[in-house]
């Protein structure tokens, strides 16, 4: 849901059930819809609280193993990166190869400033999804060389891909991240139509520019 507002709605009206009565398997998949809404609202630690609650009840190991994919998703969000990396690890480990859990594995190593494994996770992602504009974009956002994101842009299959790696490191307002794709594209991918994020990356460095004023 792109609609904040509702996303909202759904958190209090998932809050207001009562789930006391509702079978064990139930109440579970109602707290993994809870920690979805919190990671879309970046709400990271109500994510790693309602995650840690479901925990305590020693869940068996092939139940509910999305719940590991949430946990990496908020870890990130708080900056915990050995939790965010364990917890990626322990969802590729039970479900195979997976391109946005290798996302965020990367993103977890390059916070514990093991960049090798870091390019070797979104490599892998890439691998497994080449169509996903993740790993191509966290490649940019954790400020690899230009050089090696231009390489990876080469296996981006069309356009659109090239679109959402902009997208996101939009969304991500990383300004740096959104020039070095361009600079790579340039390179890799000349017939791309970079002008429309070009503009982005303006509006990006204004509005850094006006926050470093106030």
């Amino acid at each position: 849901m792109d609609d904040e507002a509702e996303v909202r709605r759904v958190a209090a009206d998932l809050d207001a059930i009562d789930t006391q009565g509702f079978p064990r398997s139930f109440r579970h998949l109602a707290v993994i819809q809870r920690v979805s809404v919190a990671v879309t609202l970046k709400q990271s630690e109500d994510a790693l609280r309602h995650l840690d609650e479901l925990d305590r009840e020693d869940l068996p190991l092939f139940d509910l193993p999305v719940r590991h994919f949430l946990r990496a998703s908020a870890s990130l969000g708080m900056e915990r990166w050995d939790e965010a990396a364990q917890a990626a690890q322990r969802y590729l480990s039970l479900l195979g190869e997976d391109a946005e859990a290798y996302s965020l594995l990367g993103l977890a190593q390059a916070g514990q400033e093991d960049l090798d494994a870091a390019l070797a996770s979104f490599d892998k992602g890439i691998d497994d999804e080449p169509l996903l504009p993740d790993n191509y974009a966290a490649i940019a956002y954790t400020a690899m060389d230009t050089a090696l994101l231009a390489e990876r842009l080469q296996r981006a299959p069309d356009h659109e891909v090239l679109d959402g790696i902009a997208q996101w490191l939009v969304d991500s307002e990383d300004q740096e991240g959104l020039n070095a794709l361009l600079s790579a594209a340039a390179r890799s991918q000349p017939s791309w139509d970079i002008r429309p994020w070009t503009a982005k990356a303006a509006e990006l460095r204004a509005g850094r520019d006006a926050d470093s004023t106030k």
